[in-house]
Formats: structure tokens, sequence, C-alpha cells
């Protein structure tokens, strides 16, 4: 499976940690940091300019370890990554965008998305909880004994989308119960 990363998650979560809102970054990094991003303003070419920005911000995403919190989640669901062509994390605008979505296309396969905001990325403890819920989600979604089904009964709109909160009510109660008990320190939100 290939990760992506959007480039504002990407840069939002640098600048985080670059202001000192994640704990473990030395300032001497930050210096260097802020040193190598001053120097890519002399870049004259608009494209090229961009292009250095994300590496350089997802060279540090890298360097202060949230790459490999995301991959260490990740790997405790190895269905997930069995199934997924491509997983990519970008930055969701309010807490009403943040999720897990599955995209299922004949040409390019299962793809998944998860969208969180970039204060999760504060502390892991708001981290590691949000994406073990989500990445369930897409579990589920790809486990064919879970028996996940895009069609919703009802015959009107607000049926279906009545069936369909209600639906995810009780999915994401059975995740939260499914978590706590794997996780004794994790606590249900």
């Amino acid at each position: 499976m290939h990760l992506q990363y959007d480039e504002d998650l990407v840069e939002g979560a640098v600048f985080l940690c670059a202001q000192g809102a994640r704990g473990g970054v030395a300032p001497l990094q930050t210096l260097r940091f802020s040193n190598a991003r001053d120097r890519l303003y002399d870049i004259a070419d608009p494209d090229a300019r961009n292009d250095a920005f994300f590496q350089l911000h997802l060279q540090w995403f890298r360097e202060w370890g949230l790459e490999d919190l995301l991959k260490r989640v990740l790997a405790e669901f190895p269905l997930v990554s069995a199934a997924l062509k491509t997983l990519s994390f970008r930055k969701a605008r309010s807490r009403n965008e943040e999720g897990a979505e599955l995209f299922v296309h004949a040409e390019t396969g299962r793809n998944g998305v998860v969208a969180l905001r970039i204060e999760r990325l504060a502390r892991d403890a708001d981290l590691t909880p949000f994406l073990r819920h989500e990445l369930t989600h897409l579990s589920d979604m790809v486990d064919p004994r879970f028996g996940y089904s895009k069609r919703v009964p009802g015959r009107i709109p607000t049926q279906q989308q009545l069936v369909r909160d209600r639906y995810r009510l009780l999915w994401d109660i059975t995740i939260e119960a499914r978590l706590a008990a794997r996780h004794k320190d994790a606590a249900a939100p």
C-alpha cells in the first residue's frame, strides 16, 4: 500500500512542531528548519518553489516522527494495508469534515482517505484513538466478513438519511467497544 500526504496537512503539522505545540522538538531543530525554509524563498519559479516547500515540509514531517506515528497505528490494521492500493491523509478544515472514506474504482482499485484536523497532531493521546477509530471503519469496509454495503434501505432520501445516521451511530458504538476491549488504556469518547 502506498501512503500519500496532503500538502496542507504536512505543512500544518510541521508548523505545529516548529511552534512548539508538539513536545519533543529541540530548539536547534526548529532553527535548522526555519533557516532551510527561509532559503526556499530565493527560488524564482513559483511551481519549483512550491514543490521545494512541500519536500522540505515532508522531510521535517518525517524527521519529527509524525509519519512514524501514522505508520505505527496503521500497522495495527493489516487488513487495511493489504486491501488498499493507496491511503491518503489530508487536512480536514472542521470537525465535521474529519473521518475515513473508502473509494472503489474498477481501474484504480480500493483507495482510502483519512481527513484529520491539524490540532490532533499536537498530542499522540488525541491522534491515536481517532486514527484507530477511523482505521477500524476502513478495516470493516474492506473485510468481507463485515458485509459492508453502500446501499441504504428506504424509499425517499429523508428515510435513507435517517437510516444512515442511525447505522453510523451503532457502528461507532461497536467500534469503540472493540477498541476498548483491545486497548485497555483507551477511553471511549
